[in-house]
């Protein structure tokens, strides 16, 4: 990191910029595709709908795993940076797969899913890199 703050630091506002790009999308998404959609929950007849809290809190969760990964990789592997990018694409793909293909949801609905999603990784990926290592130091 050039810019002169910490990686704590840039990590935070990574976390903080994922909820809100991941708002920001679904707020475009509901305005622009009209989405509406619920998730199913167990002992719940009728899916709960998805709002601007769940999705927040959805990304505040994800980032903050990502950070812990980040931390945890930048003590135990030798190219935590590399290894980070590596396994964030991975549980994206994993992730958003399943997703895509069980989802009862309509082209804007899956474009709608994807996007959020695909925000929350770009913003993590930009926040969150360039605070690891490319070679861990022994």
């Amino acid at each position: 990191m050039n810019d002169g703050s910490s990686p704590n630091t840039r990590r935070a506002l990574g976390v903080v910029a994922a909820a809100i790009g991941a708002v920001l999308a679904w707020l475009i998404a509901e305005g622009v595709f009209d989405v509406a959609f619920g998730i199913s929950v167990v002992g719940e007849d009728d899916p709960v709908a998805m709002s601007t809290a769940v999705i927040a809190i959805g990304a505040l969760g994800v980032s903050l795993l990502s950070w812990l990964a980040a931390a945890i990789l930048a003590r135990l592997v030798p190219r935590p940076r590399a290894t980070w990018i590596g396994l964030g694409l991975l549980v994206y793909v994993l992730w958003i797969i399943p997703i895509l293909q069980t989802v009862d949801a309509d082209a804007r609905d899956r474009i709608a899913i994807l996007l959020v999603h695909t925000v929350v990784l770009a913003v993590l990926m930009w926040a969150m890199a360039p605070t690891l290592p490319q070679q861990r130091s022994h």
